[in-house]
């Protein structure tokens, strides 16, 4: 006499076994442009934190942001027709 357990199945092994092979891959792809967007974010946070001397979450405002555009249109100089 053989009892099957009570809670179904999900999945069979051989699905699990290709969706753990497949999220493998995707984190093998992932974690580069990962690892690159965390560098960009601390290193502006720190080197704004430094040459401001203001808390570096502030790269996170968008006056922020809308100011360094403004400075940097301001370098660019009026255009030229």
């Amino acid at each position: 006499m053989t009892t099957e357990s009570p809670v179904p199945k999900t999945k069979s092994p051989d699905t699990a076994q290709k969706a753990l092979k497949i999220l493998i891959k995707v984190l093998k792809v992932a974690w580069i442009p990962a690892l690159l967007i965390l560098a960009l974010v601390i290193g502006l946070a720190l080197g704004y934190e430094f040459i401001t001397k203001t808390p570096g979450t502030n790269i996170f405002n968008k006056e922020i942001w809308q100011r360094f555009f403004e400075q940097l249109r301001a370098l660019k100089g009026p255009p030229v027709n």
